[in-house]
């Protein structure tokens, strides 16, 4: 069970941290405060929270492919928020609201990402709730690999 746990939430965190190293190299470049990804961050996992409690409504959404259209709309939002990002680098005419609006935009990408995956270790941890001997291997096979996945990217 531990080893499940551990490939799972990998699978779900590398996803995010390679998105976020990217998005987070690019501020470093770009020489922006790091002030917008605390605030996604956390908003992020608001959202990986709500999603995850209202899945089963919206799992029936659409007979029964509502999951699957949010998480493809997620994905459309963000691959949308990265063109308007490259966009408003591409056209610098004011400095300062290119800079706000990169952030937001960055901030809405990490949002959108951990929202996605967040959602889909908290139903799989959250499934072990009712099986307390499970429920610890799990819990510290989920630390464990999100701790390989946030070190990978780190790197």
């Amino acid at each position: 069970m531990l080893l499940n746990a551990v490939i799972i939430v990998l699978r779900e965190v590398l996803e995010a941290a390679l998105l976020i190293s990217i998005l987070l190299a690019m501020s470093r470049v770009l020489k922006l405060s790091f002030s917008w990804f605390y605030m996604s961050f956390v908003v992020g996992g608001l959202g990986a929270c709500l999603y995850a409690i209202n899945m089963s409504t919206i799992s029936e959404w659409y007979d029964y492919s509502g999951q699957d259209r949010v998480n493809i709309s997620l994905q459309i939002l963000m691959y949308c928020f990265a063109l308007l990002a490259a966009i408003t680098m591409a056209y610098p005419r004011h400095q300062q609201v290119n800079i706000r609006m990169i952030q937001w935009v960055m901030a809405s990408i990490i949002v959108l990402a951990i929202t996605r995956e967040g959602s889909e270790v908290f139903i799989y941890i959250y499934g072990f709730v009712y099986e307390p001997d499970k429920l610890l291997h799990v819990v510290f096979g989920g630390f464990i690999g999100s701790c390989i996945g946030a070190s990978v990217g780190v790197i």
